[in-house]
């Protein structure tokens, strides 16, 4: 999902206009999620370093003028390198 120009884009404008954000996922990544979290601290350690590694500057639109608008918008603000 995240590699998705605008999903990425409504994750990175949620928290500035106070938007509360839930991800709803299949069955078996849910259980996939549900079994890193229960190993405690290693397993929420790979959580972080998943969601980490979402790459936004290859997320793409389907319209090439909508992937080139929210990309500027990422760049002008915090960048792509985190």
């Amino acid at each position: 999902y995240l590699s998705r120009v605008w999903t990425v884009y409504e994750q990175f404008v949620a928290p500035t206009i106070d938007v509360q954000v839930q991800f709803v996922l299949p069955k078996a990544p849910t259980d996939q999620l549900q079994h890193q979290i229960a190993r405690g601290s290693a397993g929420i350690d790979e959580v972080i370093k998943s969601l980490c590694q979402v790459n936004s500057r290859e997320a793409k639109a389907w319209k090439m003028e909508d992937e080139i608008k929210v990309k500027s918008v990422i760049q002008d603000t915090v960048g792509f390198q985190h």
